[in-house]
């Protein structure tokens, strides 16, 4: 009887470590549900307004501004030292906001002509964006051309990212049928977000980039990407059926691939300082920087498509 009794608490306690780390993951995992479902809940419900008001657009603008700036204030709180740098990188990423200030948009939906001027300028504010950081680094390091290429490599992925990505997502809901495009966006961008969450951890063997994530698999990233595809295309479709399937297609392919690079980038930007998560703001989620990062890449593609479907 005592031995029975020994053997059961030896399994008990072997069964413990398990049962405590099984208990750890499905309250990380319900932090993350919770936290996205109220999210998602306030989000829609500033989204479906702003299809309807000009004040709520401008509401839905002003709350993703302050989302980026507080994303800007994650990537300062990365670094320890080399504030003067750091502050250059926020300077030269603010390069493509110029159409805000250059161009009449909060007018609401304006003519054709004024998607080319706020196309352009934007266009322009990025290749200033990567002149400048590129000029700034090579008259700053001064032949050191090592600390040359690491330090462009970090400037390049932050200017893209938040410059680039983060104005292209504020300038969509300003454009006729922008507040819709952005509806399908988020939810491309979602279900590849959960469905390469749950392919990766179920079927997860092979990692993508061991350096850079080591929590994304090949089996992630294709299941995200298809998921994003096939609920991209039929949206679409429902939308407008003139677009036809293979433009549909090849825009939620666009868009996926963007996203999924997008969310690289963060990572890397993350792994360089040694960050698992870009803050704490998000209950299961970490950061502003990590709960938008495949939206700060899919923007500019959807931007790009959306003003050439505009102008067409």
């Amino acid at each position: 009887m005592l031995h029975v009794n020994a053997d059961m608490a030896s399994r008990v306690s072997r069964c413990q470590p398990n049962c405590s780390w099984e208990n750890r993951v499905d309250q990380g995992l319900r932090r993350r549900v919770v936290t996205a479902l109220i999210l998602a809940g306030i989000y829609l419900v500033v989204l479906f307004a702003a299809a309807y008001s000009i004040h709520a657009r401008v509401f839905l603008i002003a709350l993703g501004a302050c989302a980026v700036m507080i994303g800007i204030l994650e990537f300062r709180a990365f670094h320890d030292e080399g504030a003067q740098a750091r502050d250059m990188y926020l300077l030269i990423g603010l390069l493509p906001y110029l159409p805000f200030v250059l161009s009449p948009v909060f007018m609401g939906d304006l003519p054709q002509p004024i998607h080319a001027y706020v196309l352009i300028l934007w266009c322009a504010g990025v290749l200033l964006q990567c002149m400048f950081v590129q000029g700034w680094l090579l008259l700053g390091v001064r032949g050191q051309l090592h600390e040359c290429f690491l330090i462009a490599r970090e400037a390049h992925v932050f200017t893209l990212v938040v410059g680039t990505g983060a104005s292209a997502l504020l300038f969509i809901p300003l454009l006729p049928g922008g507040v819709a495009a952005l509806f399908w966006m988020s939810l491309v961008v979602s279900f590849c977000d959960i469905a390469a969450y749950f392919t990766g951890k179920k079927f997860g063997y092979y990692r993508l980039s061991p350096i850079i994530s080591p929590g994304k698999t090949y089996a992630g990233t294709i299941g995200g990407s298809l998921a994003g595809v096939v609920t991209g295309v039929p949206l679409l479709l429902l939308y407008d059926v003139s677009i036809g399937f293979f433009p549909a297609l090849l825009l939620s392919v666009c868009v996926v691939i963007a996203a999924q690079l997008g969310d690289l980038a963060v990572s890397y930007l993350k792994r360089i300082h040694n960050k698992k998560d870009s803050g704490s703001l998000l209950p299961g989620h970490g950061g502003i920087l990590d709960r938008l990062d495949g939206f700060f890449g899919a923007a500019p593609v959807l931007f790009v498509a959306l003003c050439a479907y505009l102008l067409l």
